[in-house]
């Protein structure tokens, strides 16, 4: 819904951005991984939570 008077937002969207194939997704996501501390233990913090919310739900 738009409202008289008020400019459509622009979009955040990249139009040269192209996604990349599987394959260089899951090079980038494990180089991060080995690479960046912050992102592993951000990593294994999500799958600890992820893990002990589906074991409290079976419980």
């Amino acid at each position: 819904m738009r409202t008289q008077g008020m400019k459509p937002e622009k979009s955040l969207t990249f139009p040269e951005y192209t996604v990349p194939p599987l394959p260089q997704k899951i090079r980038l996501y494990a180089l991060a991984l080995v690479e960046v501390p912050f992102y592993r233990y951000g990593e294994i913090g999500n799958l600890l939570y992820t893990v002990a919310y589906k074991l409290r739900l079976c419980s």
